[in-house]
């Protein structure tokens, strides 16, 4: 949604307080609703409709002069903010004859313009309430909305749109003690626009700094803007419709000050913490001209009420992975369309249908920036506020929904529906439209699958990749569940996910025997919270000189090391945080850190998924400083899109027994101050020698770094392992490290700048060096191996011991082996995926 609030205006004399008079008196309309349980049940609540308070009569607390008239503040009334919301109060509303709205029922229905006694009123914005001091909530995650809609009297211009607001339920009374007023006057509104024309923010008046609209002569706007997240479910007239979701980072309700709320308001549009934009699905932006139009023609005829489903399903992390759309008319239901564009597929809002959808049309990547789907999950998982609404728009005439948009622009996403590109213009549609309406109505809510009837809907899905054997296999490209050797990871499922306030709250859930999804949305800092230590140990070239220090004396024999009486450490990294079984940690955006302190997997633990968090600042110039993530003889565990950098040990370590487990898509930074090799790159990367360890190595971005990236195996140490399509870039040490007891399948990866791709290699090993090596895949996998590729780097041996295909070839049956990109692919797919903020 572009922007709603500064189109949403009346003639008559209307403003937002936080205290409430009564010269009129408060009666809200009665509209009924359904709550649906699993197998269809359904039972009707009786609920009330609320308008904005934006729309009310503002005026004198011990009187009836205006506060607000126009687009203007009386000053003298209200020469600031604290003093205005003393002064001035909210009245109640006459909801038929001086806003246009009606219920029937289960039926909302708004008019467009109203000639109202006194004034003439345009638009209006109402909310579904539980009770007078309490908005209705909605827990969307995991759940399905559904209503009916008719739109068949909205042309070009106008917007009938109906979305939920991650509002205070309480309308933000328990926060800011001036606001008496509450929901029963519609107080404490917000969007991801962090809009700016409100009238009362935080419990005062948005007075100070306020300049009228110059094309608008209801509107203005303020210092102050309110912001939080928004689920666009339904923006539509009978030419255009879409659905958005708009992640914040700061989910809840919370203020802004001038252009730093970015958005439509300010100069800055991505400079808030809110994504303006959002990622929408419109079937015309998307390639068919042909679903959604007014007559029969098409295959949702606009010109008739229809039912609009919408799903939120989670993957099995809990986080959401998908927002589908159904729609059902004439007794027929009917699956969203597809996208034609090329490049962009599904019918659906996925992750990647956004990261595609932004990178084809060239659009602002703010949704993905803000955290994407992740991000958006955290608001679905609490109660938000039901919003119904129909308004024209000031700032680009609704173009962005029904026309071409910029009106001068010939590229992909640009034309969004057949709306003239002078269309639009409030003046003229207030004029030509005055008997617009909408009706909203049947509204139900519940359990995937509980609200309507899905008998008959074809849903296109997606279809796995198959081989030349005919047998399942996962495809290398991004994933919202895990692959590879941990295929069937579940790690929290579908537990609520939930961020902890604080230290001791993390170490609790994370070590606790309850399924949990655990959000990482700050930085958690350990750095100096258990203290410091010292021992004594060794360097082999100085910290000062860019080296790192040993601690203890278990690698100080030998190599000319300089023994060290004494060396300072901080405690924290040397105790890392336990993983218990059933756990997903996943980070918000690109927000979750764990600064200081890594985490540990004990051997009873299994089930454990970690994504899209940033560890860092163990200890970096000491080995034996502590290591970011110790796997210890684990069954199950994904490890995907997460950064490493600045540790005095390992990255990743595997240990002690069989662990299954991938790691994908993460970024391995090695730029450090204080290095073992004494060349500013990180040696200790991946050591991998978990006997029988079961591994996928897919995706991974490698730079930086001197050593171990990865090594494979000990001596008399068993492994398998599927290294594909990772890249390794500017490395003056060695990548792989492979000894004689691992099995390994390399292929499809890439290498920039390494001096020395290979360091040992005595293993039974695959590493697909030409055309001809690739193609005799073909009689073990039943496909073609992907070749790697070198750039400026040192030699890649010829090793094709098809022993290690065989032994691969043993999992493909249970989704194990991934089939990878062409080598070719892969730097650009690494470069703009690996590591946070990506998912």
């Amino acid at each position: 949604m572009l922007s709603k609030v500064v189109a949403l205006a009346a003639v008559v004399t209307v403003a937002h307080a936080q205290s409430a008079c009564t010269l009129t008196a408060e009666t809200h309309p009665s509209m009924t609703w359904s709550t649906c349980a699993e197998g269809g049940t359904c039972t009707s609540k009786t609920g009330s409709v609320v308008i904005d308070s934006n729309w009310r009569w503002l005026h004198t607390t011990d009187g009836s002069v205006n506060c607000y008239t126009g687009n203007e503040w009386d000053t003298a009334l209200c020469p600031s903010n604290a003093e205005c919301a003393t002064s001035c109060c909210l009245d109640g509303a006459d909801y038929a004859g001086t806003y246009g709205a009606t219920t029937s029922g289960n039926a909302l229905t708004l008019k467009f313009v109203t000639e109202g006694e006194y004034s003439t009123n345009i638009g209006s914005r109402l909310y579904l309430l539980e009770l007078e001091s309490k908005y209705q909530g909605f827990t969307l995650l995991g759940n399905e909305f559904t209503f009916d809609v008719d739109v068949s009297n909205l042309d070009c211009g106008l917007n009938g749109a109906l979305y939920f607001s991650s509002m205070d339920l309480d309308g933000g009374v328990s926060k800011f003690p001036s606001n008496t007023a509450g929901p029963k006057y519609g107080t404490g509104y917000c969007d991801s626009q962090c809009p700016r024309d409100v009238k009362f923010i935080d419990g005062e008046a948005n007075v100070e700094g306020w300049a009228a609209s110059s094309n608008d002569a209801n509107a203005g706007i303020g210092n102050l803007g309110a912001c939080c997240a928004e689920m666009d479910i339904w923006e539509a007239n009978k030419i255009a419709t879409a659905y958005t979701p708009h992640p914040c980072t700061d989910d809840t309700y919370h203020s802004c000050v001038g252009d730093a709320c970015g958005g439509t308001y300010s100069s800055d549009r991505y400079g808030g913490d809110c994504d303006p934009d959002g990622c929408d699905f419109n079937s015309y932006r998307q390639g068919d001209l042909t679903f959604y139009g007014p007559d029969a023609s098409f295959s949702v005829d606009s010109t008739k009420p229809m039912t609009v489903v919408t799903q939120f399903l989670t993957g099995s992390d809990g986080v959401l992975s998908d927002i589908k759309r159904f729609y059902v008319q004439d007794g027929k239901a009917l699956a969203n369309s597809e996208s034609l564009i090329a490049g962009v597929s599904g019918n659906s809002v996925t992750e990647d249908y956004c990261v595609a959808q932004k990178a084809v049309f060239g659009d602002n990547t703010s949704f993905m920036d803000k955290g994407g789907l992740a991000t958006m999950s955290v608001a679905l998982s609490k109660p938000m506020v039901l919003v119904m609404s129909l308004w024209d728009d000031h700032a680009a005439n609704m173009l962005w929904l029904d026309s071409t948009y910029p009106t001068d622009s010939t590229k992909l996403g640009a034309a969004r529906g057949s709306c003239a590109t002078t269309s639009g213009v409030p003046a003229d549609v207030e004029a030509e439209q005055p008997g617009g309406s909408v009706i909203y109505s049947n509204i139900k809510f519940g359990p995937i699958g509980s609200t309507f009837d899905s008998t008959g809907v074809e849903d296109p899905g997606s279809t796995p990749t198959t081989t030349g054997g005919g047998t399942p296999t996962a495809t290398s490209t991004s994933y919202s569940e895990a692959y590879g050797f941990a295929y069937g990871t579940t790690g929290g499922g579908s537990a609520a996910p939930a961020a902890p306030k604080d230290i001791a709250e993390l170490k609790s859930w994370l070590a606790d025997s309850t399924p949990r999804v655990i959000l990482i949305d700050k930085t958690f800092e350990f750095i100096g919270t258990e203290g410091t230590a010292t021992d004594s140990g060794c360097e082999q070239c100085a910290v000062s000189d860019g080296g790192q220090d040993y601690l203890g004396t278990l690698s100080c024999g030998g190599d000319g090391k300089t023994a060290i009486s004494s060396i300072s450490y901080d405690v924290a990294g040397t105790t890392p945080l336990e993983v218990a079984s059933d756990k997903t940690i996943l980070g918000v955006g690109s927000a979750g850190v764990l600064s200081g302190k890594g985490l540990t997997l004990p051997d009873t633990t299994s089930n454990v998924i970690i994504r899209n968090i940033h560890i860092t600042n163990i200890n970096p110039q000491h080995v034996w400083g502590g290591d970011a993530l110790t796997l210890q003889g684990n069954d199950g565990v994904w490890i995907d899109h997460n950064k490493f950098s600045l540790v005095g040990r390992q990255f990743i370590v595997s240990h002690y027994g069989a662990s299954r487990f991938t790691v994908s898509n993460n970024e391995f930074d090695g730029v450090t101050t204080t290095s073992a090799t004494c060349n500013g790159n990180h040696y200790w990367t991946n050591m991998f020698i978990g006997p029988g360890d079961l591994i996928t190595i897919d995706g991974n971005y490698y730079h930086d770094v001197s050593g171990r990236a990865p090594k494979l195996g000990a001596d008399g140490v068993t492994l398998t392992v599927q290294a594909s399509n990772n890249l390794f870039s500017n490395m003056q040490g060695h990548a792989f490290d492979i000894y004689d007891s691992t099995s390994a399948l390399l292929e499809g990866n890439v290498f920039e700048s390494v001096d020395s791709p290979m360091a040992s290699y005595t293993g039974p090993i695959y590493n697909v060096p030409d055309s001809s090596s690739a193609s005799a895949c073909s009689s073990t996998l039943g496909r073609a191996c992907e070749v790697n590729m070198l750039t400026g780097s040192g030699d890649w041996p010829s090793l094709t011991n098809t022993a290690a295909l065989t032994t691969l070839n043993g999992y493909t049956s249970k989704m194990y082996v991934v089939t990878p990109l062409p080598a070719s692919s892969v730097k650009s797919k690494v470069t703009g995926n690996a590591g946070v903020g990506h998912i």
